[in-house]
Order: structure tokens, then C-alpha cells, then sequence
């Protein structure tokens, strides 16, 4: 009973308990047993943080960071990322490294976004060993590296994250850091495009168009075309566009608008 489980939550926090602080602070940020609160989500979420609630102090750095519920603030959200990556917390390490990659209210810097990425991965954080490996693959904060990139891809693809899975496919369709090998990037961009990564998808259907290393099928390549066209790949709405789809892609352009 999501209602019964908020009250408690509420209880708890009132009394001053830091983890029932953070439980109804997210009771409040989903909209589970009361009504959806960013504001409210902020304001317990920061009661829980200030007591090194671990969770809590993350969850408060995104609110920061993203805006919701309270002022944008990327100074604030770096602080609370930071008390958090300091007791380890894997993903308070990942948000440090992507902001220092991205230059989000702090300068931008590779070599820092690299460190903290590295930390990260250290803990087999998927996200971190995939950002690593771009930063490897791009020369981002250290030399370009295409081997070590492909390493760290496929160390994050094999469990299973599809981005490194998309990546890897890649790199063997365009032959860096391993032999040119069409049927196995196929094999990868399958694998992603099943988890619902529309840049897979369409890349899976590219190859089917021209038949490297999968079976000659226009007809596969126009229903992976869809799918990631319908997960709004842009590319892949061109491809139909292209091949005589017009009415498939006006209508999907329509929907939306049709929803509300």
C-alpha cells in the first residue's frame, strides 16, 4: 500500500529519521502514495543530505543540477555530488566526471572528467567504463587510443549496457582498434537495438540495406528504420523519408499532437 508506505515515510521523516527524510523525499519526487512534489522532494531530500544521507546527497545534487523542483544550480550540485564521491558513491563520481567533461558551471577540463570517470569505473560503474572509453576514443584528456577504447567498450558491453554495445559495433564496422568485421558489428548493434537503442537500430538497418555482413533485406531495413524512428532517431526518418515513406513519417510527426 503505497499511501500506507508514504504516511509511515512522513512520520519518520518528521521525527527527523534521515531515511525516512530521504524515502518520503522520493515518495514525493515519483508520486508514489502521494501527490508528485518536486518542491517537497528538495526540501526532504536536503533534510536527509545534511545528516550524510548517501542517497540523499546524490538525489539533491541532481535536483540541483537539472532544476527540478529547485533553481538550477551547478555550484550546489557539484558540492552534494562531491560529499557523496568522497564516501565512494559510484554515480556521485560518474556526475562529477560528466561535468567536468561537459563544462557545466565549472570549467570545463578532460583530464579531471577522466579521473573521475576512471574512479568510477574502478567500481564496474557501466556508464563510467563507457564514457571512459570515448574519452580514450575522441583523445579527450589523454592520446587517442582506439585499442583501449574498444576494451573499455566491450568490457561494458558484454554486461550488457547498449550504448558500449552500439560503440562497439563501430568500431568494427569502420575497422579501428580491431579488424573491419561487418557480421560482428552486426551482432552488437542487434544486441543494443533490442534493449531499444535507436542509434542500433538504425545502424543495423544500414547494413542490412547494403548487405554487410547480415542478409540483404530491404524490408528488415525499413522495420529498424521505424523503430528508431519511433524513439525520434533522426537519421532513421530521413532513411524512410528518402525511400518513399512520406505518409509513415508525416503520421508519426502527427501523433504526438494527436496524443494531447
Amino acid at each position: 500500500d503505497l499511501k500506507a508506505a508514504a504516511a509511515w515515510y512522513r512520520r519518520a521523516a518528521e521525527c527527523g529519521n534521515a531515511d525516512g527524510q530521504f524515502n518520503y523525499g522520493f515518495a514525493c519526487l515519483r508520486g508514489l502514495g502521494v501527490q508528485q512534489d518536486f518542491r517537497a522532494a528538495g526540501v526532504w531530500f536536503w533534510r536527509a543530505a545534511d545528516q550524510g544521507h548517501l542517497e540523499a546527497q546524490v538525489n539533491i545534487g541532481l535536483l540541483y543540477r537539472d532544476g527540478t523542483g529547485l533553481k538550477r544550480d551547478d555550484r550546489k550540485a557539484l558540492v552534494w555530488f562531491a560529499k557523496a564521491a568522497e564516501q565512494k558513491h559510484t554515480m556521485a563520481q560518474f556526475f562529477i566526471g560528466q561535468m567536468y567533461e561537459q563544462g557545466s558551471g565549472i570549467p570545463q577540463d578532460d583530464e579531471r572528467a577522466l579521473r573521475w570517470y576512471e574512479k568510477s569505473a574502478a567500481q564496474e560503474n557501466l556508464r563510467a567504463i563507457h564514457a571512459l572509453g570515448t574519452l580514450y576514443y575522441r583523445g579527450k584528456g589523454v592520446a587517442k587510443d582506439y585499442a583501449k577504447a574498444e576494451a573499455l567498450y566491450r568490457r561494458a558491453a558484454e554486461k550488457g549496457y547498449p550504448a558500449a554495445q552500439n560503440n562497439l559495433g563501430m568500431l568494427y564496422v569502420r575497422g579501428e582498434g580491431v579488424p573491419q568485421d561487418h557480421a560482428r558489428a552486426s551482432e552488437w548493434f542487434a544486441k543494443a537495438a533490442k534493449q531499444g537503442l535507436p542509434d542500433a537500430a538504425y545502424n543495423l538497418a544500414l547494413l542490412h540495406e547494403y548487405g554487410r555482413g547480415v542478409e540483404l533485406s530491404h524490408r528488415r531495413a525499413v522495420e529498424l528504420c521505424k523503430q528508431a524512428a519511433l524513439h525520434g532517431h533522426i537519421g532513421a526518418a530521413g532513411w524512410l523519408l528518402k525511400n518513399g515513406y512520406t505518409a509513415w513519417v508525416e503520421n508519426l510527426k502527427q501523433a504526438p499532437r494527436e496524443a494531447e
